[in-house]
């Protein structure tokens, strides 16, 4: 069998077993692009998609390429070589999710207003480009789509 059919099908099997987790497996044809992630999915309303791949499989330049799309719309995608580099990859994007909403929850409060992907209303001149995780998607986005 197939190594990095057995990597997808552990993952989506895993996934079955746990109610925090939705994911599907895309598989090609004639009408999908090529590129985009073998599984997408989400785990407690975060979406998530997967490029699994084997020990000594590389990804393509347009599956890094949508992989960087994706976390840059505030997704979580990434390459996964095992179940365990599956789990860890989500367990990662969802406390950064979190913590990138606790940020800007606490700007919002501090400074009463909102800022970049926060509201969709533009970021104040004097807000620090560092200061909240959602904003720095924002600006990753707008240079990704330049």
């Amino acid at each position: 069998m197939n190594e990095k059919r057995d990597v997808s099908d552990k993952i989506e099997a895993y996934c079955k077993t746990h109610p925090d987790y939705f994911i599907r497996k895309i598989h090609c044809g004639a009408y999908q692009g090529k590129g985009l992630p073998d599984l997408w999915g989400c785990y407690k309303g975060m979406f998530i998609c997967c490029e699994a791949k084997t020990d000594k499989g590389r990804p393509s330049k347009l599956q890094e390429h949508y992989i960087k799309l994706i976390n840059a719309a505030g997704g979580c995608a990434f390459i996964a070589r095992s179940l365990e580099d599956f789990i860890q990859a989500v367990e990662k994007g969802y406390q950064k999710e979190n913590k990138a909403a606790m940020d800007c929850e606490d700007y919002r409060k501090d400074n009463k207003d909102t800022h970049g992907r926060c509201k969709g209303a533009a970021r104040p001149a004097s807000f620090a480009e560092n200061d909240c995780i959602h904003c720095k998607f924002y600006q990753e986005r707008e240079i990704l789509y330049d």
